[in-house]
């Protein structure tokens, strides 16, 4: 889980990357205590990033590879919640580190195009 330190007392929660302890009617991870109130507004936000994204699973690679391309670090977070959020084999889980990497390799493309002058008949 984001912002949790890692001095959570749970090794089960730092073993599966997820609060195994949860609490009350809203269903809270017991570990959000431990945050300071900076860290769970932050935790707040993308949390309902990721279920908004959540929704749209096609738009969520669209939105990702702007990100990646942009280096918006919030919106690859939601990306990464969201695909860590999938049951194991699904297909989010190669697709998006495929199309991390795809935009990335057309982003340095572009930058190695215009270092040159767009010559690259070399």
């Amino acid at each position: 889980m984001i912002g949790i330190p890692l001095g959570c007392p749970y090794s089960a929660c730092r073993r599966h990357r997820r609060c195994g302890f949860v609490t009350g009617a809203d269903r809270t991870p017991a570990c959000l205590v431990h945050l300071s109130p900076e860290a769970r507004a932050l935790h707040d936000r993308l949390l309902a990033a990721a279920r908004k994204r959540a929704t749209d699973l096609h738009g969520l690679i669209t939105a990702h590879v702007r990100a990646t391309v942009a280096g918006d670090v919030q919106a690859l977070a939601v990306s990464e919640i969201v695909r860590l959020a999938q049951p194991r084999g699904h297909w989010l889980h190669a697709s998006l580190p495929f199309w991390s990497n795809f935009a990335l390799s057309v982003q340095a493309r572009r930058q190695d195009q215009k270092k040159d002058g767009g010559n690259s008949n070399v």
